[in-house]
């Protein structure tokens, strides 16, 4: 199973899946709950495959440090208002 980079652009374009960095595609995106990811071995235009159980963990860590580490911005923003 595949999901084409136009298909899950329009899941993102709908906010219907997560991407771990929403400045950059493409990148692993959380769709229902499964993690995708364009393989590093395919071409730069290649579908989105599900991610494999331990890169899955790996993108579920990095989306919590990257969620942490805009909380604190956003907090230290709200703290030094310009």
């Amino acid at each position: 199973m595949a999901i084409s980079q136009d298909d899950m652009r329009q899941l993102l374009h709908r906010a219907e899946a997560h991407a771990l960095m929403p400045d950059h595609f493409p990148v692993p995106v959380r769709v229902d709950g499964a993690w995708w990811h364009v393989p590093a071995a395919a071409p730069a235009d290649g579908d989105f495959e599900p991610a494999a159980p331990a890169a899955a963990a790996e993108f579920d860590r990095l989306d919590a440090k990257l969620t942490t580490a805009h909380a604190r911005g956003a907090a230290t923003d709200m703290d030094n208002p310009r």
